[in-house]
């Protein structure tokens, strides 16, 4: 069981004798030649290693298969390795926050009002982050619900 993401699968099969071949699976309960996600199936000993930027890995329950074409012994070792969380770094601000925090929010309600009244919609959600103002809109302190105090584009 993978208890998060940011973890390193990595299971590893020594053939005593025989082959036998890894599949591994996070969505079947028996691994097998058509059902897997991963697999190695190398000559000798065969090691998988699955790493959290995996697009199909996930935490939760990883089922393995051991299959051989002849009777095969082995010995499987199956271990998960923490990785390190990198932070990325944070922006400097001056002052206490506040003022950016506000600023991002107001925007984010403005967006908000224009995709709700369909203004722009297409143009707020193909650039999410950036602010596009109607024609009659100089700033975006002026919302379309604040009446008079408009200017018209020029």
């Amino acid at each position: 069981l993978i208890p998060h993401k940011h973890v390193t699968l990595r299971v590893s099969v020594k053939a005593q004798s025989g082959d036998p071949d890894i599949f591994i699976c996070n969505r079947h309960i028996n691994p097998n030649l058509n059902e897997h996600t991963w697999k190695s199936q190398g000559t000798g000993d065969d090691t998988v290693t699955i790493h959290p930027d995996d697009p199909m890995f996930y935490p939760g329950a990883f089922y393995i298969g051991i299959y051989s074409v002849y009777d095969s012994s082995f010995q499987l070792c199956a271990r998960y390795v923490r990785q390190r969380v990198k932070a990325t770094q944070m922006e400097v601000l001056e002052g206490d926050g506040f003022v950016q925090v506000r600023d991002r929010l107001g925007e984010a309600d403005l967006r908000r009002r224009f995709c709700r009244n369909g203004a722009g919609f297409l143009e707020q959600l193909e650039s999410p982050r950036s602010l596009h103002l109607t024609p009659r809109q100089t700033s975006p302190s002026q919302s379309p619900s604040r009446g008079p105090h408009r200017v018209p584009y020029r």
